[in-house]
This record gives C-alpha cells, sequence and structure tokens, in this order.
C-alpha cells in the first residue's frame, strides 16, 4: 500500500484529472481525503491505495499526474498499517 499526497491548484475538475491517471494505471484507491488550503488557490488530497497491479513505475506514475497541469506536488510512502 501507499499514501499519496498530491497538492494542486484549487480549481474544478484537477482531483478528478489525478483520480483518472491512478485509475488508468491500474491503482485502487481504498481511502482518500481532500481539502481546500485556500479557496481558489490551492487544494490537498490524500489517498491510500494499493498498487500492485500498477501498470508502471511509482515515479513514472508521478510524473504522469504531474502532466495533468493543475497539479503542483506529488509525494508518495509506503502505507504501514
Amino acid at each position: 500500500l501507499i499514501e499519496f499526497r498530491i497538492t494542486f491548484k484549487d480549481v474544478l475538475g484537477a482531483l478528478a484529472r489525478a483520480a483518472a491517471v491512478l485509475a488508468e494505471n491500474g491503482v485502487d484507491l481504498l481511502s482518500s481525503e481532500s481539502r481546500t488550503l485556500r479557496r481558489g488557490e490551492s487544494a490537498e488530497w490524500f489517498a491510500i491505495a494499493d498498487v500492485s497491479r500498477c501498470k508502471c513505475k511509482l515515479e513514472e506514475l508521478k510524473q504522469k499526474i504531474l502532466k495533468e497541469g493543475a497539479v503542483e506536488v506529488v509525494e508518495y510512502r509506503s502505507f504501514l498499517y
């Protein structure tokens, strides 16, 4: 399991585009939470995901998410429960 922290511009559809990249690459979201940091400026999304079926390496996945335009930062780490 991986925990993602994704920071993006607070614009319509930004989170959906990032989520679509994860889905297209075989990432299964188990839990997620998002919040606006500054209305109209920035927001963040935390997601716990199963990446066992991911179609690419995590660094490549990170770059794909960043290419979505509204995403500013993608961080990930192993999630131990």
